[in-house]
């Protein structure tokens, strides 16, 4: 399991799970998993003492590591297909705590920036892609 890019999401909420059917999109080398912030996958594998922070954070664990708010996403959007590569080249130019600071604003604001509670069913092929 821990082998994969494994990205740690909020599942109850729309602007994480349409963030997550936007990387499935643009990720087909499937080199990203999926699990729940709130789930066993997480507890096994993020530290015990920044389980306090998950309900905050977009973390990504990689090669061993964990990443945790914009440099998750801009480590994830470097992955994806289709030319996002270079957003994370033109992020880079900006010191981390404006970069932050973004995804803050957006973090906190995220259940407010997608209303629909429509949820996507996925196919079997992106099932896979899920942990728990």
């Amino acid at each position: 399991m821990t082998q994969h890019n494994i990205i740690f999401f909020d599942g109850e909420c729309n602007f994480c799970n349409s963030s997550v059917h936007f990387i499935i999109d643009r990720d087909p080398q499937k080199k990203f998993r999926f699990a729940k912030l709130k789930g066993q996958v997480a507890n096994d594998i993020i530290p015990h003492n920044k389980l306090i922070e998950i309900d905050k954070s977009l973390i990504l664990f990689k090669e061993g590591q964990i990443f945790y708010r914009a440099e998750a996403v801009l480590l994830i959007v470097k992955e994806l297909a289709g030319g996002w590569r270079f957003l994370y080249y033109l992020a880079k130019v900006f010191p981390n705590i404006i970069l932050n600071a973004c995804y803050n604003f957006i973090s906190k604001h995220r259940h407010k920036l997608i209303k629909s509670n429509a949820c996507k069913i996925y196919s079997e092929h992106e099932k896979d892609r899920f942990l728990d």
